[in-house]
């Protein structure tokens, strides 16, 4: 079996981060009675002025300078090593740009994510075998989608729904929405899941 899997909120999470950079530049109150996820991070940001400029900053300080503190998803690696041990090939296929918009300093948000793969010992730990040649970054979401149809895999696992609903998305490709937050209706053709455990179960049981 191949599986695809997208990186950003699907393999690393990054609320906790999204959240602690933003309350270092006083940018959200850490006394308010919110849940502080990326998207509450976001929704505040937005609102401050200039905030468009301000969540731009903050996604390169989280994707580029600070790329090591992030997180894997909960499950993902219990799901990685179920993979190789199931003798599953495993590609990571993402949307991800090399340069942040608002980075002067031009750090590569492609070469922190290899390195954060790296530290997490999904390339050199044997029980997950990770290949960083099917590490795959592209740098717009029909260049991702083309990459998923040649490489033709019999899954893919994304947060995004609008990926996978894309038209251009591959017939032949099982579909797999990873939203631990949410437990709406998936649209038809894809099956939603809350955890990496319920994909795991789904997949391999």
């Amino acid at each position: 079996m191949r599986i695809g899997i997208d990186f950003d909120n699907t393999l690393a999470g990054y609320d906790q981060l999204f959240a602690q950079c933003a309350r270092e530049r006083g940018w959200i109150d850490p006394a308010q009675n919110t849940r502080w996820d990326k998207s509450a991070v976001r929704a505040a940001t937005r609102a401050l002025p200039d905030g468009e400029a301000l969540w731009q900053t903050l996604q390169a300080q989280v994707y580029a300078h600070r790329m090591s503190e992030a997180e894997p998803m909960p499950g993902s690696r219990d799901f990685l090593l179920t993979a190789r041990a199931a003798g599953a090939e495993i590609y990571v296929v993402s949307h991800k740009t090399q340069f942040a918009k608002r980075d002067p300093q031009r750090v590569d948000m492609r070469r922190a994510a290899y390195a954060w793969l790296a530290q997490q010992g999904y390339f050199e730990d044997p029980a997950i075998g990770l290949d960083p040649g099917r590490v795959i970054f592209r740098g717009t979401r029909r260049e991702k989608i083309r990459m998923i149809a040649h490489l033709d895999c019999a899954v893919f696992i994304d947060d995004l729904e609008e990926v996978l609903t894309d038209p251009a998305f591959p017939q032949t490709t099982r579909r797999l929405l990873y939203t631990p937050g949410s437990g709406a209706r998936a649209p038809i053709g894809v099956e939603r899941f809350r955890s990496w455990n319920d994909i795991r179960q789904a997949l391999f049981a």
